[in-house]
């Protein structure tokens, strides 16, 4: 074991010297005569300077309105909770062209409360009704119990006192010993 470990050690001892040689040959080659390959002195020619030309300033010509344009803008109906977003272009008078992406004033989504490809309001909701709304609805109410109507304006009990029921236009069929158009009268 100890004669390995002697072995490595020279073994490094050697490589060390010959990077070491192999090193100074590079900074003086020729050897330490200062010689080339012939053993003659070496001469380099200084380096001359390296001139660049001046670098141009890059300018660019200010824009004139004629090389402008403007993307189309559109409104959204007040009901719309949003809309559709559309590529859009416009072509300066100069013939610039400038694209993106706008939005339509076709609802996406409308509120709640309005209904359509439009995003109408509904004609009822509230407590009298619920109204079908949305982009797929149709606008038709839907009243709650004890209300009828277009728009489930009508509140039967009161509309007709308590004293009968009333139709989907508002008139009252009274019940029996009722009279008057809102069944107000007790029949004598």
């Amino acid at each position: 074991m100890h004669r390995i470990i002697m072995v490595l050690a020279a073994i490094l001892i050697l490589f060390g010297s010959v990077v070491a040689s192999q090193a100074v040959e590079k900074q003086n080659p020729g050897g330490p005569e200062g010689g080339g390959a012939s053993g003659q002195p070496t001469t380099t020619a200084p380096k001359q300077p390296t001139t660049t030309a001046p670098k141009q300033p890059t300018t660019t010509a200010p824009l004139k309105k004629s090389d402008l344009c403007s993307l189309p803008t559109y409104q959204c109906p007040p009901g719309a909770q949003s809309c559709t977003i559309v590529q859009a272009c416009c072509t300066a008078p100069a013939g610039n062209q400038k694209c993106g992406s706008v939005q339509s004033a076709t609802p996406a989504q409308c509120k709640v409360g309005y209904f359509g490809r439009d995003c109408a309001k509904c004609g009822c909701g509230g407590a009298n009704g619920a109204c079908s709304d949305g982009i797929a609805g149709n606008g038709a109410c839907t009243c709650s119990a004890g209300y009828t109507g277009a728009a489930c304006q009508y509140n039967c009990a009161t509309l007709c006192h308590g004293n009968g029921v009333c139709s989907y236009n508002g008139a009252c069929t009274c019940n029996a010993g009722y009279t008057g158009a809102f069944c107000e009268t007790k029949a004598p």
